[in-house]
């Protein structure tokens, strides 16, 4: 059984209150090429990493003006990879837009901001991203 990083890092404080200040991902685009997300009224979100093809899905795109790279651990495969959001509340109320068990496509997640090419790549297409998002 996997434990939160919450129950590691602070076993007498694993409280609602610390898991909301945690982004965590049940697996990630490195171990099965989409993100899932847990959502605490059930159900999982999927976030596909990379260009949408053969499934359906809404898109959703977020500009902030300030953000600061957030901590996010998979619990599958334990990679630790970074999210542009200025905290993990923003994350959760993005992912309460999505419908419990839904496919979504989000800009932050679902392009690799590291990766110029990937970023060029996808804003060429973001036109198609959006208009075969339902």
């Amino acid at each position: 059984m996997c434990c939160s990083v919450a129950d590691v890092a602070f076993p007498l404080l694993a409280s609602p209150l610390v898991e909301s200040l945690i982004i965590s991902f049940q697996s990630c685009h490195e171990c099965s090429s989409m993100y899932s997300y847990r959502v605490r009224r059930g159900g999982t979100i999927r976030v596909l990493s990379g260009t949408p093809s053969g499934v359906g899905y809404k898109a959703i795109s977020i500009v902030q003006c300030q953000t600061s790279d957030k901590k996010a651990p998979c619990k599958f495969c334990h990679l630790t990879f970074t999210i542009p959001m200025s905290s993990a509340q923003k994350l959760q109320s993005l992912m309460r837009l999505a419908s419990p068990n839904s496919t979504i496509w989000l800009n932050i997640l679902s392009i690799d901001q590291a990766n110029h090419e990937d970023v060029a790549a996808q804003e060429a297409v973001m036109g198609t991203i959006y208009g075969n998002a339902s």
